[in-house]
Protein backbone atom coordinates (compact mmCIF):
# COMPACT_ATOMS: atom_id res chain seq x y z
CA UNK A 1 0.00 0.00 0.00
CA UNK A 2 1.90 3.39 -1.23
CA UNK A 3 0.83 6.33 0.73
CA UNK A 4 1.07 10.10 -0.89
CA UNK A 5 1.28 13.31 1.58
CA UNK A 6 -0.47 16.63 1.14
CA UNK A 7 0.20 19.30 2.70
CA UNK A 8 -3.15 21.63 3.28
CA UNK A 9 -1.58 25.60 3.75
CA UNK A 10 -4.91 26.88 4.97
CA UNK A 11 -6.20 23.99 6.86
CA UNK A 12 -9.47 24.42 5.13
CA UNK A 13 -10.04 20.67 4.75
CA UNK A 14 -11.08 20.96 1.46
CA UNK A 15 -8.54 18.65 -0.53
CA UNK A 16 -9.58 15.75 -2.00
CA UNK A 17 -7.93 12.76 -4.26
CA UNK A 18 -9.32 11.44 -7.80
CA UNK A 19 -7.54 8.48 -9.14
CA UNK A 20 -6.60 8.22 -13.20
CA UNK A 21 -5.57 4.55 -13.87
CA UNK A 22 -4.15 5.00 -17.21
CA UNK A 23 -3.26 8.11 -19.29
CA UNK A 24 -4.62 8.26 -22.61
CA UNK A 25 -1.50 11.40 -22.88
CA UNK A 26 0.99 8.16 -22.51
CA UNK A 27 0.05 6.56 -25.93
CA UNK A 28 2.30 6.97 -28.78
CA UNK A 29 0.55 8.42 -32.11
CA UNK A 30 -1.91 10.18 -29.65
CA UNK A 31 -3.47 13.06 -32.29
CA UNK A 32 -6.35 14.09 -30.86
CA UNK A 33 -8.44 14.04 -27.66
CA UNK A 34 -11.76 15.61 -27.50
CA UNK A 35 -13.67 15.15 -24.17
CA UNK A 36 -16.81 16.84 -22.87
CA UNK A 37 -16.67 16.31 -19.72
CA UNK A 38 -13.97 18.38 -19.59
CA UNK A 39 -16.26 21.68 -19.93
CA UNK A 40 -13.06 24.21 -20.29
CA UNK A 41 -12.54 22.43 -24.17
CA UNK A 42 -16.01 23.03 -24.74
CA UNK A 43 -17.41 26.87 -25.95
CA UNK A 44 -21.39 26.59 -25.59
CA UNK A 45 -23.57 29.48 -26.79
CA UNK A 46 -25.03 30.26 -23.43
CA UNK A 47 -28.48 31.10 -25.08
CA UNK A 48 -29.72 27.64 -26.91
CA UNK A 49 -26.88 25.62 -25.18
CA UNK A 50 -25.61 24.61 -28.99
CA UNK A 51 -21.27 23.73 -29.35
CA UNK A 52 -19.66 26.57 -30.87
CA UNK A 53 -16.19 24.61 -30.69
CA UNK A 54 -14.70 21.88 -28.78
CA UNK A 55 -10.72 22.13 -28.48
CA UNK A 56 -8.40 18.88 -28.79
CA UNK A 57 -6.87 18.21 -25.51
CA UNK A 58 -3.58 17.21 -27.33
CA UNK A 59 -3.54 20.14 -29.80
CA UNK A 60 -5.47 23.51 -28.78
CA UNK A 61 -5.09 25.20 -31.59
CA UNK A 62 -7.21 21.83 -33.15
CA UNK A 63 -10.66 22.32 -33.07
CA UNK A 64 -14.10 20.48 -34.02
CA UNK A 65 -16.15 23.30 -35.64
CA UNK A 66 -20.24 23.10 -36.65
CA UNK A 67 -20.74 22.28 -40.25
CA UNK A 68 -24.45 23.46 -40.92
CA UNK A 69 -25.56 22.98 -37.47
CA UNK A 70 -24.28 22.76 -34.19
CA UNK A 71 -25.41 20.02 -31.88
CA UNK A 72 -25.69 20.66 -28.09
CA UNK A 73 -25.06 19.76 -25.04
CA UNK A 74 -26.91 16.26 -24.64
CA UNK A 75 -28.01 14.32 -21.17
CA UNK A 76 -25.25 13.39 -18.71
CA UNK A 77 -23.22 9.01 -19.00
CA UNK A 78 -22.69 8.73 -15.59
CA UNK A 79 -23.11 12.74 -14.29
CA UNK A 80 -20.71 13.44 -17.20
CA UNK A 81 -21.55 16.01 -19.24
CA UNK A 82 -21.88 15.07 -23.39
CA UNK A 83 -23.05 16.27 -26.68
CA UNK A 84 -25.67 15.76 -28.22
CA UNK A 85 -26.48 15.24 -32.23
CA UNK A 86 -29.78 15.42 -33.90
CA UNK A 87 -30.54 15.42 -37.24
CA UNK A 88 -27.99 17.91 -39.81
CA UNK A 89 -25.78 18.43 -36.56
CA UNK A 90 -22.33 18.07 -37.63
CA UNK A 91 -18.57 18.66 -36.14
CA UNK A 92 -15.59 19.13 -38.27
CA UNK A 93 -11.87 19.01 -37.32
CA UNK A 94 -10.14 22.24 -38.84
CA UNK A 95 -6.97 24.30 -37.30
CA UNK A 96 -6.33 27.75 -37.89
CA UNK A 97 -9.06 27.53 -40.46
CA UNK A 98 -7.64 24.63 -42.55
CA UNK A 99 -8.95 21.21 -42.72
CA UNK A 100 -7.27 18.70 -40.43
CA UNK A 101 -7.02 14.80 -40.21
CA UNK A 102 -6.00 13.35 -37.18
CA UNK A 103 -4.92 10.04 -38.80
CA UNK A 104 -2.43 12.46 -41.01
CA UNK A 105 1.25 13.69 -39.90
CA UNK A 106 0.82 16.35 -38.82
CA UNK A 107 -3.07 16.38 -39.28
CA UNK A 108 -2.15 16.69 -43.12
CA UNK A 109 -4.02 15.66 -45.91
CA UNK A 110 -2.92 13.96 -48.66
CA UNK A 111 -0.96 11.30 -47.61
CA UNK A 112 -2.03 6.98 -47.05
CA UNK A 113 -3.74 6.05 -44.47
CA UNK A 114 -1.31 3.67 -42.48
CA UNK A 115 -2.26 3.59 -38.87
CA UNK A 116 -5.58 4.86 -37.60
CA UNK A 117 -7.34 4.31 -34.29
CA UNK A 118 -10.80 6.05 -33.05
CA UNK A 119 -11.92 5.38 -29.49
CA UNK A 120 -15.52 7.06 -28.94
CA UNK A 121 -17.80 6.37 -26.15
CA UNK A 122 -20.74 6.84 -27.78
CA UNK A 123 -25.10 6.50 -26.70
CA UNK A 124 -27.42 5.00 -29.95
CA UNK A 125 -30.96 5.69 -29.86
CA UNK A 126 -32.99 4.45 -32.04
CA UNK A 127 -31.23 2.30 -35.14
CA UNK A 128 -31.63 4.19 -38.31
CA UNK A 129 -30.11 4.14 -41.47
CA UNK A 130 -27.08 6.13 -40.28
CA UNK A 131 -23.71 6.67 -41.84
CA UNK A 132 -20.10 5.99 -40.64
CA UNK A 133 -18.72 9.43 -39.43
CA UNK A 134 -16.68 10.94 -42.24
CA UNK A 135 -12.99 9.79 -41.40
CA UNK A 136 -11.64 11.61 -44.76
CA UNK A 137 -9.85 8.44 -45.73
CA UNK A 138 -12.83 7.31 -48.89
CA UNK A 139 -14.01 5.03 -46.00
CA UNK A 140 -17.64 3.99 -46.25
CA UNK A 141 -20.41 2.44 -44.01
CA UNK A 142 -23.28 2.40 -41.50
CA UNK A 143 -23.13 3.22 -37.93
CA UNK A 144 -25.57 1.41 -37.02
CA UNK A 145 -28.00 0.42 -39.82
CA UNK A 146 -31.63 -0.07 -39.15
CA UNK A 147 -30.92 -3.53 -38.11
CA UNK A 148 -28.62 -2.42 -35.79
CA UNK A 149 -25.56 -3.92 -37.98
CA UNK A 150 -22.32 -1.77 -38.21
CA UNK A 151 -20.77 -1.55 -41.79
CA UNK A 152 -16.96 -0.63 -42.50
CA UNK A 153 -16.56 -0.16 -46.56
CA UNK A 154 -13.79 0.36 -48.64
CA UNK A 155 -14.05 0.56 -52.02
CA UNK A 156 -10.77 -0.01 -54.17
CA UNK A 157 -10.81 -0.52 -58.03
CA UNK A 158 -14.16 -0.94 -58.42
CA UNK A 159 -14.59 -3.48 -55.70
CA UNK A 160 -16.02 -3.09 -52.16
CA UNK A 161 -14.27 -4.16 -49.31
CA UNK A 162 -17.00 -4.72 -46.68
CA UNK A 163 -17.12 -5.70 -43.21
CA UNK A 164 -20.20 -5.85 -41.16
CA UNK A 165 -21.73 -7.54 -37.71
CA UNK A 166 -24.37 -6.54 -35.25
CA UNK A 167 -23.26 -4.26 -32.91
CA UNK A 168 -26.51 -2.98 -30.78
CA UNK A 169 -30.42 -3.17 -30.24
CA UNK A 170 -30.40 0.81 -30.27
CA UNK A 171 -30.74 2.47 -27.07
CA UNK A 172 -27.27 1.51 -25.77
CA UNK A 173 -24.56 3.14 -24.32
CA UNK A 174 -21.08 1.45 -25.53
CA UNK A 175 -16.85 2.38 -26.14
CA UNK A 176 -16.61 1.72 -29.65
CA UNK A 177 -13.50 1.66 -31.33
CA UNK A 178 -12.25 1.18 -35.04
CA UNK A 179 -8.75 0.12 -35.96
CA UNK A 180 -7.11 0.80 -39.21
CA UNK A 181 -3.02 -0.48 -39.81
CA UNK A 182 -1.34 -1.45 -42.89
CA UNK A 183 1.89 -2.44 -40.93
CA UNK A 184 -0.35 -5.48 -39.27
CA UNK A 185 -2.46 -5.55 -42.61
CA UNK A 186 -6.12 -5.69 -40.28
CA UNK A 187 -8.93 -4.09 -39.46
CA UNK A 188 -11.05 -3.86 -36.40
CA UNK A 189 -13.89 -3.03 -34.49
CA UNK A 190 -14.36 -3.34 -30.78
CA UNK A 191 -17.37 -2.85 -28.47
CA UNK A 192 -16.44 -2.41 -24.78
CA UNK A 193 -13.02 -4.26 -25.82
CA UNK A 194 -14.87 -7.25 -27.24
CA UNK A 195 -13.71 -8.29 -31.01
CA UNK A 196 -17.29 -7.56 -33.16
CA UNK A 197 -15.31 -7.96 -37.03
CA UNK A 198 -12.22 -8.35 -38.35
CA UNK A 199 -11.27 -7.75 -42.22
CA UNK A 200 -7.80 -7.40 -44.20
CA UNK A 201 -6.55 -3.59 -44.68
CA UNK A 202 -7.09 -1.39 -47.89
CA UNK A 203 -4.59 1.65 -48.80
CA UNK A 204 -6.14 4.44 -49.08
CA UNK A 205 -5.60 8.14 -49.02
CA UNK A 206 -6.49 11.45 -46.62
CA UNK A 207 -8.64 13.59 -48.59
CA UNK A 208 -10.66 16.06 -46.06
CA UNK A 209 -11.38 16.29 -42.18
CA UNK A 210 -13.39 13.97 -39.89
CA UNK A 211 -16.65 15.01 -39.45
CA UNK A 212 -19.08 13.12 -36.91
CA UNK A 213 -21.82 12.09 -37.43
CA UNK A 214 -21.48 10.96 -41.07
CA UNK A 215 -24.10 12.93 -43.86
CA UNK A 216 -27.80 11.95 -43.04
CA UNK A 217 -28.32 10.89 -46.67
CA UNK A 218 -31.44 8.87 -46.40
CA UNK A 219 -32.92 11.50 -43.95
CA UNK A 220 -33.87 8.73 -41.40
CA UNK A 221 -33.23 11.47 -38.04
CA UNK A 222 -30.30 9.94 -36.02
CA UNK A 223 -29.76 11.04 -32.95
CA UNK A 224 -26.49 10.08 -30.90
CA UNK A 225 -24.73 11.04 -27.64
CA UNK A 226 -20.91 11.37 -27.74
CA UNK A 227 -18.59 11.70 -24.81
CA UNK A 228 -15.37 10.85 -25.37
CA UNK A 229 -13.46 10.67 -28.36
CA UNK A 230 -9.30 9.75 -28.89
CA UNK A 231 -7.82 9.15 -32.00
CA UNK A 232 -4.32 7.50 -32.78
CA UNK A 233 -2.30 7.55 -36.05
CA UNK A 234 0.39 4.92 -34.99
CA UNK A 235 0.41 1.33 -34.45
CA UNK A 236 -1.55 0.51 -31.54
CA UNK A 237 -0.13 -2.30 -29.16
CA UNK A 238 -2.54 -3.80 -27.49
CA UNK A 239 -1.76 -2.84 -23.50
CA UNK A 240 -2.13 0.79 -24.89
CA UNK A 241 -5.61 -0.74 -26.40
CA UNK A 242 -6.58 -2.23 -22.73
CA UNK A 243 -5.55 0.61 -21.26
CA UNK A 244 -7.62 3.31 -23.04
CA UNK A 245 -10.89 0.96 -22.98
CA UNK A 246 -9.99 0.89 -18.99
CA UNK A 247 -10.00 4.37 -18.68
CA UNK A 248 -12.84 5.19 -20.72
CA UNK A 249 -15.09 2.37 -19.26
CA UNK A 250 -13.92 3.76 -15.60
CA UNK A 251 -14.67 7.18 -16.24
CA UNK A 252 -18.25 6.53 -18.28
CA UNK A 253 -19.34 3.99 -15.75
CA UNK A 254 -18.90 1.37 -18.14
CA UNK A 255 -16.99 -1.18 -16.54
CA UNK A 256 -19.44 -3.85 -16.37
CA UNK A 257 -19.59 -4.41 -19.56
CA UNK A 258 -15.91 -4.35 -20.11
CA UNK A 259 -14.63 -7.49 -22.20
CA UNK A 260 -13.42 -9.85 -19.46
CA UNK A 261 -10.26 -9.70 -20.79
CA UNK A 262 -9.05 -6.80 -19.99
CA UNK A 263 -7.38 -5.96 -16.61
CA UNK A 264 -9.16 -2.67 -15.61
CA UNK A 265 -12.58 -4.25 -15.39
CA UNK A 266 -12.27 -4.50 -11.97
CA UNK A 267 -9.98 -1.40 -11.00
CA UNK A 268 -7.06 -3.16 -10.00
CA UNK A 269 -6.79 0.00 -7.18
CA UNK A 270 -7.97 2.42 -5.71
CA UNK A 271 -7.16 5.72 -3.77
CA UNK A 272 -9.29 7.47 -1.00
CA UNK A 273 -9.59 10.66 0.08
CA UNK A 274 -6.67 10.79 1.94
CA UNK A 275 -4.24 9.69 -0.19
CA UNK A 276 -4.05 5.81 0.54
CA UNK A 277 -3.78 3.35 -2.38
CA UNK A 278 -5.16 -0.02 -1.83
CA UNK A 279 -4.87 -2.94 -4.24
CA UNK A 280 -8.59 -4.89 -4.72
CA UNK A 281 -7.06 -7.99 -6.14
CA UNK A 282 -3.78 -10.14 -6.37
CA UNK A 283 -2.00 -10.21 -9.47
CA UNK A 284 -0.43 -12.85 -11.12
CA UNK A 285 2.74 -12.41 -13.29
CA UNK A 286 1.94 -15.19 -15.72
CA UNK A 287 -1.76 -13.76 -16.12
CA UNK A 288 -2.49 -13.39 -19.40
CA UNK A 289 -4.50 -10.02 -18.66
CA UNK A 290 -2.80 -8.29 -15.98
CA UNK A 291 0.05 -6.01 -17.33
CA UNK A 292 3.09 -5.87 -15.25
CA UNK A 293 3.30 -2.31 -14.53
CA UNK A 294 0.38 0.01 -13.51
CA UNK A 295 0.84 3.69 -14.05
CA UNK A 296 -1.33 5.59 -11.79
CA UNK A 297 -2.18 9.47 -11.83
CA UNK A 298 -3.06 10.70 -8.79
CA UNK A 299 -4.78 14.56 -9.28
CA UNK A 300 -5.48 16.21 -5.69
CA UNK A 301 -7.51 19.10 -6.14
CA UNK A 302 -9.39 21.56 -3.38
CA UNK A 303 -12.59 23.51 -4.06
CA UNK A 304 -11.25 26.28 -5.75
CA UNK A 305 -10.32 24.59 -8.59
CA UNK A 306 -6.60 24.31 -7.71
CA UNK A 307 -4.89 20.62 -8.33
CA UNK A 308 -1.70 19.07 -8.92
CA UNK A 309 -1.07 15.44 -10.02
CA UNK A 310 1.41 12.88 -9.43
CA UNK A 311 2.61 10.49 -10.96
CA UNK A 312 3.21 7.05 -9.43
CA UNK A 313 3.95 3.22 -11.13
CA UNK A 314 3.63 0.09 -9.36
CA UNK A 315 5.16 -2.87 -10.90
CA UNK A 316 4.48 -6.38 -10.92
CA UNK A 317 7.24 -8.74 -10.26
CA UNK A 318 7.66 -12.17 -11.41
CA UNK A 319 7.20 -14.85 -8.41
CA UNK A 320 8.00 -18.44 -8.05
CA UNK A 321 8.61 -21.45 -6.10
CA UNK A 322 12.29 -21.55 -4.86
CA UNK A 323 14.72 -23.14 -6.77
CA UNK A 324 17.21 -24.97 -4.02
CA UNK A 325 19.79 -27.03 -4.14
CA UNK A 326 20.67 -29.96 -1.75
CA UNK A 327 23.97 -29.97 -0.16
CA UNK A 328 26.28 -32.80 -0.25
CA UNK A 329 26.32 -34.50 2.82
CA UNK A 330 28.93 -34.15 5.76
CA UNK A 331 30.06 -36.59 8.12
CA UNK A 332 30.81 -35.37 11.22
CA UNK A 333 31.03 -38.32 13.71
CA UNK A 334 29.56 -41.23 15.28
CA UNK A 335 26.86 -41.74 12.60
CA UNK A 336 26.44 -37.95 12.33
CA UNK A 337 25.77 -35.77 9.14
CA UNK A 338 25.66 -32.32 8.51
CA UNK A 339 23.07 -31.63 5.67
CA UNK A 340 22.20 -28.49 4.25
CA UNK A 341 20.28 -26.00 1.20
CA UNK A 342 21.59 -23.45 -0.60
CA UNK A 343 18.47 -21.28 -1.86
CA UNK A 344 19.66 -20.32 -5.52
CA UNK A 345 16.88 -18.35 -6.44
CA UNK A 346 14.17 -17.10 -4.12
CA UNK A 347 11.39 -16.78 -6.51
CA UNK A 348 11.27 -12.82 -6.65
CA UNK A 349 9.10 -12.53 -3.15
CA UNK A 350 9.34 -9.92 -0.90
CA UNK A 351 9.11 -12.12 2.12
CA UNK A 352 10.45 -14.60 4.30
CA UNK A 353 11.20 -18.27 3.05
CA UNK A 354 11.50 -21.21 4.74
CA UNK A 355 13.66 -24.33 4.45
CA UNK A 356 14.16 -27.80 5.09
CA UNK A 357 15.57 -31.41 4.36
CA UNK A 358 13.05 -34.43 3.65
CA UNK A 359 14.79 -37.95 4.44
CA UNK A 360 13.83 -41.50 4.04
CA UNK A 361 15.59 -44.98 3.85
CA UNK A 362 13.80 -45.19 0.46
CA UNK A 363 14.39 -42.78 -2.84
CA UNK A 364 12.48 -40.30 -2.32
CA UNK A 365 11.70 -39.28 -6.41
CA UNK A 366 7.84 -40.15 -6.64
CA UNK A 367 7.43 -40.71 -3.08
CA UNK A 368 4.19 -38.82 -1.25
CA UNK A 369 6.08 -36.11 0.76
CA UNK A 370 3.97 -36.57 3.99
CA UNK A 371 5.10 -40.24 4.29
CA UNK A 372 8.85 -39.26 4.86
CA UNK A 373 10.69 -37.45 8.06
CA UNK A 374 11.63 -34.00 8.07
CA UNK A 375 14.69 -31.87 9.35
CA UNK A 376 15.01 -28.42 10.48
CA UNK A 377 17.78 -26.40 9.16
CA UNK A 378 19.44 -23.27 10.22
CA UNK A 379 19.76 -20.19 8.48
CA UNK A 380 23.73 -19.72 8.70
CA UNK A 381 24.21 -17.14 5.99
CA UNK A 382 22.45 -15.38 3.31
CA UNK A 383 20.84 -18.28 1.16
CA UNK A 384 22.46 -21.01 3.34
CA UNK A 385 20.92 -23.78 5.88
CA UNK A 386 22.74 -26.27 7.84
CA UNK A 387 21.61 -28.80 10.10
CA UNK A 388 22.78 -31.83 11.77
CA UNK A 389 21.28 -35.65 11.66
CA UNK A 390 22.38 -38.57 13.31
CA UNK A 391 22.17 -41.96 11.24
CA UNK A 392 21.32 -45.23 13.09
CA UNK A 393 23.38 -48.39 12.57
CA UNK A 394 20.82 -50.33 11.32
CA UNK A 395 20.51 -47.72 8.14
CA UNK A 396 22.57 -48.65 5.59
CA UNK A 397 21.20 -46.02 3.20
CA UNK A 398 19.57 -42.55 3.79
CA UNK A 399 18.16 -40.17 0.82
CA UNK A 400 17.77 -36.62 1.34
CA UNK A 401 16.29 -34.10 -0.50
CA UNK A 402 16.48 -30.31 0.23
CA UNK A 403 13.37 -28.01 0.01
CA UNK A 404 12.47 -24.15 0.24
CA UNK A 405 8.78 -22.55 0.30
CA UNK A 406 7.51 -19.41 -0.51
CA UNK A 407 3.94 -17.86 -0.83
CA UNK A 408 3.91 -19.44 -4.41
CA UNK A 409 4.95 -23.24 -2.79
CA UNK A 410 7.46 -25.39 -2.73
CA UNK A 411 10.32 -26.21 -4.43
CA UNK A 412 12.59 -29.57 -4.10
CA UNK A 413 16.49 -29.93 -4.57
CA UNK A 414 18.14 -33.09 -6.13
CA UNK A 415 18.08 -36.17 -4.12
CA UNK A 416 21.66 -37.30 -2.36
CA UNK A 417 22.79 -40.26 -0.34
CA UNK A 418 24.24 -40.99 2.71
CA UNK A 419 26.01 -44.25 2.95
CA UNK A 420 26.25 -44.76 6.66
CA UNK A 421 28.98 -47.79 6.22
CA UNK A 422 31.27 -44.79 4.88
CA UNK A 423 32.71 -42.43 7.34
CA UNK A 424 35.68 -40.31 5.60
CA UNK A 425 34.68 -39.06 2.47
CA UNK A 426 30.84 -40.75 2.71
CA UNK A 427 29.40 -39.70 -0.77
CA UNK A 428 33.00 -42.41 -2.64
CA UNK A 429 30.69 -44.98 -1.92
CA UNK A 430 33.45 -46.97 -0.62
CA UNK A 431 36.17 -46.45 -2.69
CA UNK A 432 39.67 -46.47 -1.99
CA UNK A 433 40.09 -42.39 -2.63
CA UNK A 434 42.06 -40.07 -0.65
CA UNK A 435 41.45 -35.74 -1.13
CA UNK A 436 43.70 -34.05 -3.52
CA UNK A 437 45.87 -31.62 -0.80
CA UNK A 438 45.02 -28.14 -1.42
CA UNK A 439 42.11 -28.72 -4.18
CA UNK A 440 38.49 -28.98 -2.29
CA UNK A 441 36.36 -31.49 -3.99
CA UNK A 442 39.21 -32.78 -5.72
CA UNK A 443 39.43 -37.04 -5.24
CA UNK A 444 42.60 -39.26 -6.37
CA UNK A 445 41.57 -42.60 -6.75
CA UNK A 446 44.60 -45.52 -8.35
CA UNK A 447 42.55 -47.06 -10.88
CA UNK A 448 39.72 -44.80 -11.37
CA UNK A 449 42.12 -41.67 -11.69
CA UNK A 450 40.77 -37.79 -10.18
CA UNK A 451 37.06 -36.88 -9.85
CA UNK A 452 35.51 -33.59 -8.31
CA UNK A 453 32.29 -33.85 -6.31
CA UNK A 454 29.96 -31.29 -7.27
CA UNK A 455 27.18 -32.31 -5.43
CA UNK A 456 23.73 -33.38 -6.21
CA UNK A 457 25.00 -36.77 -7.37
CA UNK A 458 27.36 -35.05 -9.83
CA UNK A 459 30.98 -35.62 -10.84
CA UNK A 460 33.62 -34.45 -12.72
CA UNK A 461 35.92 -37.15 -14.05
CA UNK A 462 38.99 -35.84 -16.01
CA UNK A 463 38.61 -38.42 -18.54
CA UNK A 464 34.83 -39.44 -18.82
CA UNK A 465 33.92 -35.37 -18.15
CA UNK A 466 30.66 -34.76 -16.47
CA UNK A 467 28.95 -37.92 -15.24
CA UNK A 468 25.99 -38.55 -12.53
CA UNK A 469 26.90 -41.11 -9.98
CA UNK A 470 25.10 -43.75 -7.64
CA UNK A 471 25.92 -46.73 -5.99
CA UNK A 472 25.34 -50.23 -6.62
CA UNK A 473 24.22 -53.17 -4.71
CA UNK A 474 27.26 -54.61 -3.08
CA UNK A 475 30.21 -53.22 -4.73
CA UNK A 476 30.25 -50.79 -7.72
CA UNK A 477 29.17 -47.56 -9.20
CA UNK A 478 26.10 -46.68 -11.64
CA UNK A 479 27.71 -43.97 -13.94
CA UNK A 480 25.32 -41.86 -16.15
CA UNK A 481 26.00 -40.61 -18.79
CA UNK A 482 24.42 -38.26 -21.68
CA UNK A 483 24.90 -40.22 -25.20
CA UNK A 484 25.73 -43.71 -22.91
CA UNK A 485 22.89 -43.92 -20.58
CA UNK A 486 24.14 -45.88 -17.64
CA UNK A 487 27.06 -47.95 -17.26
CA UNK A 488 28.48 -49.92 -14.31
CA UNK A 489 32.15 -50.08 -13.18
CA UNK A 490 34.49 -50.23 -10.44
CA UNK A 491 38.00 -50.06 -9.10
CA UNK A 492 38.71 -53.81 -9.91
CA UNK A 493 36.99 -53.23 -13.68
CA UNK A 494 37.39 -49.86 -14.94
CA UNK A 495 38.30 -49.43 -17.89
CA UNK A 496 35.93 -51.56 -18.82
CA UNK A 497 31.95 -49.98 -18.46
CA UNK A 498 29.33 -52.40 -18.56
CA UNK A 499 26.20 -50.93 -20.41
CA UNK A 500 22.66 -51.29 -18.81
CA UNK A 501 21.40 -50.94 -21.89
CA UNK A 502 23.00 -52.84 -24.60
CA UNK A 503 23.53 -55.25 -21.77
CA UNK A 504 27.29 -55.71 -23.07
CA UNK A 505 30.85 -53.75 -22.33
CA UNK A 506 32.85 -50.42 -23.49
CA UNK A 507 36.26 -50.21 -22.90
CA UNK A 508 37.42 -46.70 -22.38
CA UNK A 509 40.77 -46.32 -24.53
CA UNK A 510 41.50 -42.80 -23.52
CA UNK A 511 42.68 -39.75 -25.13
CA UNK A 512 44.13 -40.47 -28.75
CA UNK A 513 44.72 -37.48 -30.79
CA UNK A 514 42.73 -35.08 -28.86
CA UNK A 515 39.84 -37.37 -29.11
CA UNK A 516 38.29 -39.85 -26.12
CA UNK A 517 37.73 -43.44 -27.75
CA UNK A 518 35.36 -45.79 -26.62
CA UNK A 519 35.25 -49.36 -27.93
CA UNK A 520 31.68 -50.71 -27.97
CA UNK A 521 31.57 -54.53 -27.78
CA UNK A 522 28.45 -55.14 -28.67
CA UNK A 523 28.45 -53.03 -31.76
CA UNK A 524 32.54 -54.27 -32.64
CA UNK A 525 33.24 -50.28 -33.14
CA UNK A 526 35.32 -47.40 -31.95
CA UNK A 527 32.73 -44.19 -30.58
CA UNK A 528 34.37 -40.78 -30.06
CA UNK A 529 33.62 -38.68 -26.88
CA UNK A 530 35.94 -35.77 -27.96
CA UNK A 531 34.72 -32.43 -26.18
CA UNK A 532 36.86 -30.13 -28.58
CA UNK A 533 35.03 -31.64 -31.93
CA UNK A 534 31.63 -32.33 -30.39
CA UNK A 535 30.13 -32.09 -27.38
CA UNK A 536 31.47 -34.09 -24.53
CA UNK A 537 27.52 -35.24 -23.09
CA UNK A 538 27.29 -37.14 -26.53
CA UNK A 539 28.59 -39.95 -28.22
CA UNK A 540 29.56 -39.58 -31.53
CA UNK A 541 30.88 -42.77 -33.61
CA UNK A 542 34.27 -42.34 -35.06
CA UNK A 543 34.67 -41.97 -38.53
CA UNK A 544 36.61 -44.59 -40.38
Amino acid sequence: MGTIEVFDPDESDNISFEQIIFDPLSVSGLTAWFDASDQSSLVVDPENNQVISWANKVDQEVKLFPQQTAPKLGDPINQLVTVHFGPNEYLSTQKRGADWNPFGVDGQIGASVNDANWFTVIHFYENKRTQLPSFGAGWAGHLPWGDGRIFWDIWKDGVNNRMSSKLTEGYETMILSMHHSLSQNKREIYKNGSLVTSADTVDTVLNGAFSFPGADHHKSNPEYRIGEMIFTNLELIKNDRLGLEGYLAEKWGLSDALSAENPYRVMPFVVDNFGRITSTRSFDFESKTDPIDYPIIVRIKDDFGDATEEVLSIYIEDQHVPVVETLLPQYLAEQWFELGASIVDDGGLIGSIESGLIYSSSPLYGVDVSSVSYLDLDAISDGTYLGNLQVGNEVETLYVMAYASNEEGVGYGLEEKIRNDQKIGSYNFGLTSIPLPNSFGWWENASLGNYYIAGNGWWYHMDLGWVYVSGSHGKGLWIWKEGLGWVWTWESVYPFLYSYEKESWYYFYGELDQKRLLYDYADERWVNLDDTEVDESKGEELEQ
